[in-house]
């Protein structure tokens, strides 16, 4: 028994010219015996050459096989579908008549099926024929047990109880398996019953037996979904055949198995058919932490909707592509916000700022952020007075400082910074700026570096406010600096 033969899943039927050439060779297998077949038509008056050497027994059985597969006219086909002594050229011919010509073409397969010698002929016979009577003879008593499959396989043979008995009796697990896949739904307790036995046995740990596993496992009705599942996750561990490994991974809904799988396997292709049937997001995530592959993390990013694990992905892979990608599907502005504590690449960062929208989270990296361009590109889409002046007092990088005290319109604001901003030329930027008495007055009084508080006097023309500031800064070259600019604006006003 071949097991690649089993039609109803895995194997293409075999094309009709293919699967009698493979006969060429050998000796002729019985003589015609087709005198119950009826007539053929009469033949054109003009032969075609392929015609010729079709029928000719001289020809070689390899030339007159390939003059069928070029014969194209029905007449001559039948003609030698009815007439050709060797049964290896009337199947080939046989198998090319068209709907008009099935009498005969079913004659051919009737015929083949019960006399040919050679099982092989015989199984394509049997997988053609009409006749369900003849097909369930065959299916019972053939002694060969592809041709009993072929049978069993055929449309054309429904009868349920000699299905069900196949299916219950036969000692062969391919031809009980095809049977079982053909019982209605009145027979289906019994279908149950041969795919549980068949998807259970794994004493057998061949892969064809792997390939029968799957195939009862894909039949078995929800109450064995458990079982299937088993069947499953072990072909997709251990098939050889990738096409057969896939069809496991796709019927898999385990999340924790799939995961698993995946991870043992350490494979590209077994990565994307699993990250395909994933939907646990931190599943997900975790086959592409563990492949640490740019491909395996793009695929898993397309998949992902949660937050915090999109943001891990990014900040573990450390690539750049990876990194655009996330922030794309990024929406939580703290998550955007930690991705530029991560890393330093400008074209990131700036790719956050751009979705950032949160005026204290954008005031935050332009704060610590040691990339004057980044800084800069946040100062933009910066408009809150306050979260500026935070930045002009404190930035790590003083260009940004200054970028930020450049936006600064707000009296307030500015006398903060002059009076405690960390660069001086920020401090002197936010003097220049101010001209509210009061705030100048706060400025001169508390200020830290003793020239802002001088230049702070000298914008000042309040003489209540300089008389102030004489009598209650603690810093003595201010107050001497206050009580001159209160003689010099006295004397102005006599």
């Amino acid at each position: 028994m071949r097991p690649q033969r089993f039609f109803m899943f895995f194997v293409i039927a075999p094309l009709a010219l293919a699967a009698v050439g493979m006969f060429a060779g050998c000796p002729k297998s019985f003589e015609s015996q087709a005198r119950h077949i009826p007539n053929a038509p009469a033949l054109a008056p003009s032969e075609s050459p392929a015609y010729r050497i079709a029928k000719d027994p001289q020809a070689t059985l390899d030339a007159r096989l390939a003059a069928v597969k070029e014969l194209t006219d029905q007449t001559e086909l039948a003609s030698v579908a009815k007439n050709d002594e060797d049964g290896r050229v009337r199947l080939a011919a046989a198998l090319k008549l068209d709907v008009q010509h099935q009498t005969i073409a079913q004659g051919v397969f009737t015929d083949i099926a019960q006399h040919a010698q050679i099982s092989d002929l015989r199984r394509v016979a049997a997988g053609k024929l009409a006749d369900p009577a003849l097909l369930a003879d065959i299916a019972k008593n053939d002694g060969n047990e592809d041709v009993r499959q072929a049978a069993i396989e055929n449309d054309k043979l429904t009868d349920q109880p000699l299905l069900a008995d196949i299916a219950t009796h036969s000692e062969n697990v391919y031809i009980r398996l095809a049977a079982a896949m053909k019982l209605d739904t009145q027979h289906q307790p019994l279908a149950q019953s041969a795919f549980v036995e068949i998807a259970e046995n794994n004493k057998d740990r061949s892969q064809q037996q792997l390939r029968l596993r799957q195939m009862a496992a894909e039949k078995l009705d929800p109450q064995h979904q458990p079982l299937a599942q088993t069947v499953f996750a072990d072909v997709a561990r251990r098939a050889q055949d990738w096409n057969l490994r896939e069809r496991a991974i796709r019927k898999l809904t385990d999340q924790v198995q799939l995961t698993s799988i995946a991870i043992i396997a350490r494979d590209e292709k077994v990565y994307q058919a699993v990250i395909e049937q994933l939907t646990d997001q931190a599943q997900l995530s975790s086959i592409a932490i563990v492949a640490r592959d740019e491909k395996v993390y793009l695929a898993v990013i397309e998949k992902l909707t949660d937050q915090t694990e999109l943001s891990s992905i990014a900040i573990v892979a450390k690539d750049e592509k990876v990194y655009l990608a996330v922030i794309k599907k990024l929406t939580d502005q703290a998550q955007l916000v930690g991705i530029t504590y991560s890393t330093s690449d400008e074209k990131v960062c700036k790719a956050v700022i751009e979705k950032l929208t949160d005026q204290s989270q954008l005031a935050g990296i332009a704060k610590y952020t040691s990339n004057e361009k980044v800084g800069r590109a946040v100062i933009e889409k910066l408009t809150d007075q306050r979260r500026l002046s935070d930045i002009a007092r404190y930035a790590k990088d003083e260009k940004v400082g200054q970028a930020a005290m450049a936006k600064l319109t707000d009296q307030t604001q500015l006398a903060d910074v002059a009076r405690y901003a960390k660069d001086e030329k920020v401090r002197q930027a936010a003097m220049a700026k101010l001209t509210d008495q009061t705030q100048l007055a706060d400025v001169a009084r508390y200020a830290r570096d003793e020239k802002v508080g001088q230049a702070a006097i000298e914008k000042l023309t309040d003489q209540t406010l300089l008389a102030d500031v004489a009598r209650y800064t603690r810093n003595e070259n201010v107050r001497q600096a206050a009580e001159k600019r209160l003689s010099e604006l006295a004397a102005k006003t006599k």
